[in-house]
């Protein structure tokens, strides 16, 4: 009998549609699946061995082979606590599971204003005036008091656990679960905090359940996105990760699903929600190798999972989505040592199975087909694969919406760009006010939200030229999206500078500056002429070369600089890399408002250099252009970041006049 059967499990699952404003639909059919799921002869769990906290909409019917209590903040405060007693042992496993709505919101606290992520309980507005929310920085500390107990914990979070702007995807019937106190109900002040907590509010802790040690965090979206869910061909309403995660479980062969790591359903996972919504992309702290169920720690790096399954025909279960293109590269090593050695050393040659590559010959997103460079071979028990040599870049997926044949042929001779429908599309081109729009997640996603640049009737020779500039200006970001080793290891801030005098010794330091507020759905908002300094704090054990790029609303893409962070260290930027001089808050040129992304990049690789991501041209400026740019494209290295250790953050920016 192997320690899994022994292990005790302890279950919480949270699922909240019942709310006064903004009323979800899916979220308790989501716990309903995972619950089936937990209670199937697969996984086994005792029903006793679930809380489960549901507020689902009157009238509706749900699962009842587990009693419910409601969903209410003080109901979910007890139960995280029940997990971080002395009832959960030091060989027992914890699998939390919450559906709803995610908020941000500013909170005021003797240390200074703080903007908190938080969790939407179902009597959030029970009391006007006080808000009862389950902030980032409290479920941190009772997820930390559940870790103390036993190392085995997982947390899936299918919400929005920041504010984010996407557009809508037609004829999905989306909804994000986001909630925005600020326009449901005019919230102008930020929330006061008892003093108890006002300590905590100020420690720098950053993102809903994402900084706690060996604990497993699986997040439905980015943190400045939305997280979505939808009817599916089924009729019934799900989150897009839960849809995914249980229709990938339900998948897996093998009759125990509690051995199950989460790199053999990851890939199907991301691709199904990127599927259904491509500005939505999903998050995990923690190791692949980890079991779905509450695994405990693995100590070692998963891998690729391979088969052959032909004379010299290989599949591997990840696609273009892990950076497995056409024509990359995969060796295949020993199942020890547990960790992949540094490529090319003589470690990494010793570690080896076999001195034949893997070629990718066809990649889809979540899977791969490959042939042996120089014949083939069996693959050994326990053999993993690892991506040496990128193939060839992913393309830029764009839509011409409606449809024009005459600009989707223009765009299709582009080996950078390939022609989608208007769902799948990372980028728009389209017909609004009598000009042809460029619109992505953010920019122009929703009515009063600019665009990235227009396109006059007689300027359509321009189209192929102006998705490939935002081929340029998208590179960060999915090199941003594709930074997954160290997840959530890095938090960008923007702090508040003084305008009419200088900077102290100290708030150099960043000691006393006040962190920017948020704007609805953006992570923060300026006006022309705030002055702000961007603080980039390192929480992972790592030292990081970290690398600040502004995607600016100009479509330049601005190089801010560079600096080594220490572990659980943070640096301060400034303009011109000046200490004490804040960068200014402008608008584009003959604009009223615009909205940047900042993009932090670090990498335990410290002699990498990421100054050729820098983009200098504007939009504007390909518009006065009579010729494309496909020779400067050609000329740049557009390949995924280096076989290292890397990780991203991004926080979205609106400035207005």
């Amino acid at each position: 009998m192997n320690d899994q059967t022994l292990s005790n499990y302890h279950v919480l699952l949270i699922g909240i549609d019942a709310y006064s404003i903004r009323p979800l639909r899916g979220c308790v059919n989501d716990i309903d699946a995972v619950q089936q799921i937990l209670l199937s002869e697969r996984v086994g769990i005792p029903s006793e061995r679930i809380i489960r906290l549901a507020s689902p909409l009157p009238a509706s019917k749900h699962e009842t082979t587990v009693d419910s209590k409601p969903a209410t903040l003080a109901n979910i405060y007890n139960a995280l606590e029940h997990l971080g007693s002395s009832k959960v042992k030091n060989s027992d496993r914890v699998f939390i599971y919450y559906s709803g709505h995610g908020t941000r919101n500013s909170v005021d606290t003797p240390a200074g204003l703080f903007d908190r992520e938080a969790l939407v309980p179902v009597d959030f507005n029970a009391q006007p005036g006080n808000w009862q929310l389950l902030f980032d920085f409290d479920l941190n500390r009772l997820l930390a008091a559940v870790v103390a107990r036993t190392r085995a914990v997982t947390c899936v979070l299918d919400c929005c656990h920041s504010a984010g702007a996407t557009r809508e995807v037609p004829g999905a019937e989306m909804t994000p679960r986001f909630i925005d106190l600020k326009l449901g109900f005019h919230l102008t002040k930020p929330l006061s905090l008892p003093s108890d907590k006002a300590s905590l509010a100020a420690t720098g802790m950053r993102g809903v359940a994402g900084n706690v040690d060996d604990c497993q965090v699986i997040a439905a979206c980015l943190n400045h996105e939305l997280a979505q869910e939808s009817t599916g061909s089924d009729g019934v309403r799900h989150g897009l990760l839960t849809r995914a995660l249980v229709e990938e479980l339900r998948a897996v062969p093998d009759i125990n699903l509690r051995d199950v790591p989460w790199g053999r359903i990851w890939q199907g996972v991301r691709a199904s929600v990127e599927t259904a919504n491509a500005t939505q992309h999903v998050w995990m702290a923690g190791s692949e190798a980890r079991a779905v169920i509450a695994g405990p720690p693995v100590d070692g790096d998963f891998g690729l999972t391979i088969k052959r399954t032909g004379a010299n025909t290989y599949e591997i279960d990840a696609g273009t989505l892990a950076g497995i293109t056409t024509g990359a590269k995969v060796a295949i090593y020993k199942p020890t040592p547990p960790h992949f050695p540094p490529l090319s050393s003589d470690q990494d040659k010793q570690a080896r199975f076999i001195d034949v590559l893997l070629e990718v010959t066809e990649a889809a997103r979540a899977n791969a087909r490959a042939a042996a460079m120089d014949g083939p071979f069996d693959l050994p028990a326990g053999a993993r694969g690892r991506l040496v040599e990128p193939g060839t870049p992913d393309r830029l997926r764009c839509a011409v919406v409606p449809a024009n044949n005459a600009i989707e042929d223009t765009l299709s001779k582009s080996s950078f760009l390939e022609v989608v429908d208007e769902g799948q599309a990372q980028a728009l081109l389209k017909r609004q006010d009598g000009t042809w729009a460029l619109v992505d997640d953010v920019h122009g996603a929703k009515a009063g939200y600019p665009v990235l640049c227009r396109l006059n009737g007689d300027q359509l020779g321009l189209a192929k030229s102006v998705m490939q500039q935002y081929f340029y200006y998208w590179l960060p970001l999915r090199m941003a999206m594709s930074c997954k080793d160290l997840p959530g290891a890095l938090q960008i801030n923007l702090l508040s500078c003084p305008k009419i005098r200088a900077l102290t010794a100290a708030e150099q330091d960043g000691i006393g500056l006040q962190e920017v507020g948020s704007e609805g759905e953006f992570t923060y908002g300026l006006r022309a002429g705030d002055k702000i300094a961007i603080r980039v704090r390192n929480s992972s054990t790592e030292r990081l070369k970290v690398a600040l790029l502004n995607a600016a609303a100009s479509g330049r893409v601005e190089y801010l600089g560079d600096q080594i962070i220490d572990a659980r260290a943070y640096n301060i930027f400034w303009w011109g890399n000046t200490r004490g001089n804040p960068f200014p808050a402008t608008t584009p040129e003959d604009a009223d408002q615009g909205i940047d992304r900042l993009v932090a990049i670090g990498t335990t690789e410290h002699g990498k250099d990421l100054r050729y991501l820098k983009l200098d041209s504007t939009f504007a400026e390909i518009l006065k252009r009579t010729r494309g740019i496909d020779k400067d494209l050609r000329a740049r290295d557009f390949s995924r970041p280096p076989i290292e250790q890397w990780t991203a953050s991004q926080a979205v920016v609106r400035c207005r006049a």
